[in-house]
């Protein structure tokens, strides 16, 4: 998982983050990284930054592809959705992810 770092995570954070995830989603970060950092990457081309934060509270994200994902958010009618979500991803939840 030192593909993390390049979200400026440090081994600590990623230690924390393996600790953290259950055994299912451990397997996804471990087995499909390539799947990991399209998310990732599209999450943090939309600004965020907080990339622990944001595995630690929305770590089922990961069993999602990105086409899916991106469809939802793209077609949410919230306004500023992509800021909510910046500041605090649990705003997911009103998209269905």
């Amino acid at each position: 998982m030192d593909y993390l770092e390049k979200y400026n995570l440090s081994k600590d954070d990623i230690l924390d983050i393996k600790e953290s995830l259950n055994d299912d989603i451990l397997s996804i970060f471990l087995l499909e990284d390539d799947k990991v950092i399209s998310i990732l990457d599209y999450f943090y081309s939309l600004g965020v930054v907080n990339i622990k934060e944001f595995i630690l509270m929305k770590s089922t994200l990961f069993y999602e592809n990105l086409d899916y994902i991106r469809e939802r958010i793209e077609k949410s009618t919230i306004p500023k959705f992509e800021l909510l979500i910046k500041e605090n991803p649990g705003y997911l939840d009103f998209v269905g992810l």
